[in-house]
């Protein structure tokens, strides 16, 4: 803006900028922006009938989904998995450009939760405080439905090759697979003041 050219920097070390990256998505803001395949994906907060993509975060192409959704992204750095709040509907999309409609989960996803993929193995969380939907092939055949040993706390990642999630306080549970009765028990040095947990992509 004309206001922002003509402002001064706070310091020696600060720049002010005259403009951000725009995405080009419609909607009250960018709820997500995931990393793969080369390129940063961008997903809407509210409904829209695209995703955006750039390789460098500055030049933004969009992208047309299946339907418009608020659509909720996943990648395991190859391939991506959309899901959307409180609905059973899935895209998929092999290099973040091109997307297609997958087979619609069981059930409905949680709201803010993104899929997760490890290994081969796709996760979307359901609503049920216990369960996840779970797919070997991006979700392009069926889904299954699978259970946790314990309530699922806030959060869920996919870290080290792992499933992870915390219970409560120090107990937190591992999976290489997602099926249920293969999680795993670990116990946390710490109780947590949050259980969120992400893992360093670099």
């Amino acid at each position: 803006s004309a206001e922002t050219l003509t402002a001064k920097p706070a310091s020696v070390l600060e720049d002010v900028f005259d403009s951000y990256p725009d995405t080009l998505i419609s909607g009250k803001y960018v709820s997500s922006i995931r990393f793969g395949a080369g390129l940063f994906v961008a997903s809407a907060s509210t409904s829209s009938a695209n995703v955006s993509t750039s390789p460098d975060g500055l030049t933004w192409t969009l992208r047309a989904m299946p339907s418009a959704q608020a659509w909720q992204i996943g990648t395991d750095g190859t391939s991506f998995v959309a899901t959307v709040d409180s609905s059973t509907s899935i895209a998929r999309s092999t290099n973040g450009t091109t997307w297609t409609a997958g087979t619609a989960l069981p059930g409905v996803a949680a709201y803010g939760k993104k899929p997760l993929i490890t290994g081969g193995v796709t996760l979307a969380t359901a609503n049920a405080a216990s369960t996840f939907y779970r797919s070997t092939d991006y979700g392009n055949s069926a889904w299954t439905t699978q259970t946790t040993p314990t309530t699922i706390g806030t959060h869920v990642s996919a870290v080290g090759g792992l499933f992870w999630y915390h219970a409560s306080g120090t107990s937190a549970y591992t999976s290489a697979s997602g099926l249920t009765g293969s999680w795993t028990s670990r116990t946390l040095p710490v109780t947590p003041i949050t259980s969120w947990v992400d893992q360093d992509q670099a």
